[in-house]
């Protein structure tokens, strides 16, 4: 079905809402379908040329301009996504292979500066600075309510948070590791990113997103996550404070305190 609906370039950019929602769900399926994870669901999607060439199609499709952004940024992050389940709780290095082939550096980091953007501007109007924003976007957002804005944040965030889980796994494969050196390199040249852009999304992965190691399996997972907004209200001190009195002495007890 994903193969039917966006194995064209032409076909997304024809797609209304209804079509685009149709997509949305069944993106949403196969996530299901990887988790657990799902050894053989996994290696059925990224060993799939067509299905592989479908996720990227959605992630650089510019889309019809009937669709609006928040919908657009929805249905990138539901790509971005797809590709972290596949990669969810592998024990080798099959899927990494496979994406290595396949995945394109300069098209995640576009995701994430796409992302970095739309929450910057979802804050932005929240806060009534609509000088920040594109005044087209800035009258689009005036007309949600504030739980609507958070809900499209919280979204763009998953995405985030799934392109820090694809980076970290996908830096175990060296020819991807050094694809994205390259690109942060070429990046740099004229014509790229400007040093204080990469360096607001570094900002902005830095306070939305954290991560952490656990123990899953008899395995050390590095798992990322979106951080409460509670924590923007937590002062320096507070953080150490807790840090110096939380008994981790147990794996009971780190369980109970954290």
């Amino acid at each position: 079905l994903l193969d039917f609906q966006a194995s064209q370039s032409h076909l997304l950019k024809r797609m209304g809402t209804a079509c685009v929602g149709l997509l949305i769900s069944t993106l949403d399926f196969i996530v299901e379908s990887m988790q657990g994870p799902c050894d053989g669901n996994q290696i059925a999607l990224v060993s799939s040329e067509a299905t592989m060439a479908a996720v990227k199609n959605i992630l650089q499709s510019n889309f019809s301009k009937r669709l609006d952004q928040p919908t657009i940024m929805k249905l990138k992050a539901k790509g971005i996504l797809v590709i972290a389940a596949s990669l969810e709780g592998r024990k080798d290095r099959i899927v990494h292979d496979f994406l290595a082939e396949q995945l394109e550096v300069p098209v995640l980091n576009k995701f994430a500066s796409d992302a970095t953007d739309f929450i910057k501007e979802l804050t932005a109007s929240a806060s009534h600075s609509s000088s920040i924003t594109s005044s087209m976007n800035a009258n689009a957002f005036s007309m949600l309510s504030a739980d609507m804005k958070q809900g499209l944040i919280d979204e763009a965030l998953q995405g985030l948070v799934a392109l820090a889980n694809i980076k970290t796994e996908m830096s175990l494969v060296p020819s991807f590791a050094a694809a994205e050196r390259l690109a942060l390199k070429q990046n740099m040249k004229k014509g790229g990113r400007a040093r204080p852009q990469i360096d607001e999304e570094v900002k902005m992965m830095r306070s939305s997103v954290a991560s952490i190691e656990i123990l899953w399996n008899g395995r050390v997972e590095f798992v990322s996550f979106p951080l409460p907004q509670e924590t923007e209200y937590l002062s320096f001190q507070s953080k150490n404070n807790f840090l110096e009195h939380v008994d981790l002495s147990t794996h009971e007890k780190r369980m109970k305190e954290l």
